[in-house]
């Protein structure tokens, strides 16, 4: 009996080496963490329970008979981020390159289903070069697979997926499909091809960093909704979004105890707002002042910055935010802050604030792609969003003199008209902290 437990305690440490110290040094010296440092760095200590360690590829083509590949390149299991239960799995580049083979797939899979059965939230660690080519048409079908459970998950749990490496070809189908995707610095990388299959059909050559690095997702393509500097500030910010999430949607966001007084006055907010009606203004001011304080927590901080979206909390409550930003555009809606407003809306509390113009004007719509398609989509979003929602106008020659505060508890409808003598500007004052906080309880 003696030699079976050390048989299995060898076979688990062996596993528990990833590729080998070469290809792990290798990892440490590109800046990144292996599969099983970022586990332990995204939860809590002591928490994680690992699940098929010792399940290995069925493959025997091309030369895999003879590729040892520990735990297939993918860890998975369960856990605690500040106490509350996650499912979660972390692909290890160590280990061929972190590819998808069908054992790897359905290791991934499993996870999901668990997540799925449970009500909690799945999180996925992703450092892959895409599909195992050795296994060809059933590492593809094991994407197929994934994405059905992304599908099924939408909505129900929170899914929230961190690129601490490569994720190429069907690997980054589904992140996008997830909830929040956050990137790396220098080290994520997101595309379907690669800069040589862009430069064998467009004779274009391109780096990975110009065709899928954090900062084209996080300005440009609104693929990534944060970006961090390494992999611990990722796993880092990862354990703070989450947050503000709840575990499922049966479920309500953690409530969390602050040291900010839910009655102070804030005498700043008089100012904030300039008289003269060509003058911008930083709305992100309005909103960190408003909200408890530093809970503020903006999401596609740098797409579409004409319009503010965010996590904040209120009396301790997670709400979601959305917010025209004067400083950008006149705080004009385009075709990117309408695709930007309608994915962060979400079934939470949502506090809206609005002013100057609803649209770019015709003539710049056709220019940068008209928002009327994607406004539809924000509307639709807006409806959907099921429970408390709160809108402060201050400004907008397009909204009506006075305010309408909608708030769904249930089936009860409290609604809060507000009126006055000039555009909304009598509600941005020190009391208004207040005034939001009351409706949020």
């Amino acid at each position: 009996m003696s030699d079976r437990i050390d048989d299995l305690r060898q076979r688990k440490e062996r596993i528990a080496g990833m590729g080998g110290p070469e290809r792990v040094g290798r990892q440490h010296d590109a800046g990144k963490l292996t599969a099983r440092e970022r586990l332990e760095r995204l939860l809590d200590p002591g928490s994680f329970s690992e699940l098929d360690m010792f399940v290995a590829h069925q493959a025997r083509e091309f030369g895999m008979d003879k590729v040892d590949a520990p735990a297939d390149g993918v860890v998975t299991g369960y856990g605690t981020i500040d106490g509350r239960p996650v499912c979660t799995f972390s692909q290890d580049f160590t280990v061929l390159g972190g590819s998808l083979g069908e054992a790897h797939a359905r290791k991934i899979v499993k996870i999901m289903d668990m997540a799925l059965r449970t009500g909690v939230p799945i999180i996925g660690l992703n450092d892959s070069g895409g599909a195992r080519i050795q296994e060809g048409v059933a590492s593809l079908g094991g994407y197929a697979e994934i994405f059905l459970r992304n599908t099924l998950a939408s909505g129900v749990i929170p899914q929230i997926s961190a690129i601490l490496g490569p994720c190429a070809g069907g690997a980054v189908y589904s992140p996008a499909i997830t909830d929040f995707i956050l990137m790396v610095r220098e080290t994520s990388h997101m595309f379907v091809t690669g800069p040589n299959v862009v430069k064998q059909v467009t004779r274009e050559d391109i780096s990975m960093e110009e065709l899928g690095g954090a900062a084209v997702h996080a300005t440009r393509s609104g693929v990534a909704h944060f970006v961090a500097d390494d992999d611990a500030a990722c796993l880092l910010l990862l354990r703070r979004l989450l947050s503000y999430l709840p575990q499922n949607n049966q479920e309500q966001p953690p409530v969390l105890a602050g040291d900010d007084d839910p009655n102070r006055m804030d005498d700043a907010l008089d100012g904030v707002v300039p008289d003269d009606r060509t003058r911008p203004y930083d709305m992100a001011e309005v909103i960190t002042r408003v909200v408890d304080r530093g809970t503020f927590l903006e999401v596609h901080a740098q797409f579409a910055r004409n319009l503010i979206t965010g996590l904040a909390r209120l009396g301790g409550r997670s709400v979601g935010v959305v917010a025209q930003q004067p400083r950008v555009l006149a705080g004009a809606l385009d075709l990117n802050a309408s695709v930007k407003g309608a994915r962060d809306l979400s079934p939470r509390g949502l506090a809206a604030l609005q002013r100057q113009q609803a649209a770019i004007p015709q003539k710049i719509a056709e220019i940068r792609g008209s928002p009327f398609n994607a406004g539809c989509s924000r509307m639709l979003a807006n409806f959907n969003v099921c429970l408390g929602q709160v809108v402060i106008g201050n400004r907008g020659p397009q909204m009506v003199r006075g305010m309408i505060v909608h708030v769904e508890r249930g089936d009860e409808n409290l609604f809060d008209r507000v009126t006055g003598e000039r555009d909304q500007t009598m509600l941005v004052g020190p009391s208004i902290g207040t005034w939001v906080r009351v409706l949020s309880e």
